[in-house]
């Protein structure tokens, strides 16, 4: 059946290669299938077809490289690649937690205490809960002290902390 499905999808894009809703779909049958390769290739063409200059399409294209990523990490098992779909979805849409996360988790398996400070400050850049992005910072001061043994970057970022937490209780 799938394989039937996918023929008749193909066709369907042979007559209208932009259609994105045909490459949505056509991405999900392939998900299924278990071809990530052409997966992805569905994707970036989805994602080539977002339009460029509305909010709704950048933020469209950031879930699609966050997904590429996820394709790449866990089908592909290529971490070095899927970080870089990670960063590109962050630097499309700096609000997008997911992609945020995704590049902390890489960071942790790494051990990587740069990258984890970078993702930790994007996540305190895409919370709207003052509580929660005072908690990001003091997760920020807490490996730069510990870890990465920077008392002044340390300071900075229980700074920000307090002057959100200060900012909340007004």
């Amino acid at each position: 059946k799938r394989g039937k499905a996918r023929e008749l999808v193909e066709r369907a894009l042979e007559l209208q290669p932009r259609d994105r809703g045909g490459l949505r779909t056509y991405a999900e049958l392939l998900v299924e299938i278990g071809d990530a390769p052409s997966c992805i290739d569905a994707l970036e063409r989805l994602a080539a077809e977002e339009p460029m200059s509305s909010p709704t399409g950048a933020m469209e294209r950031a879930a699609i490289q966050l997904r590429i990523g996820h394709l790449v990490e866990e089908h592909l098992l290529k971490p070095d690649d899927a970080l870089k779909r990670y960063r590109a979805a962050a630097e499309m849409d700096a609000s997008n937690k997911d992609a945020w996360n995704a590049i902390r988790a890489i960071s942790r398996q790494r051990g990587d205490r740069a990258l984890l400070i970078e993702s930790l400050r994007g996540l305190a850049g895409a919370e709207s809960d003052a509580s929660e992005k005072a908690a990001l910072w003091r997760q920020i001061a807490k490996v730069e002290r510990d870890e990465r043994s920077d008392t002044g970057a340390a300071e900075k970022a229980f700074g920000e902390a307090l002057a959100i937490d200060a900012a909340d209780g007004e």
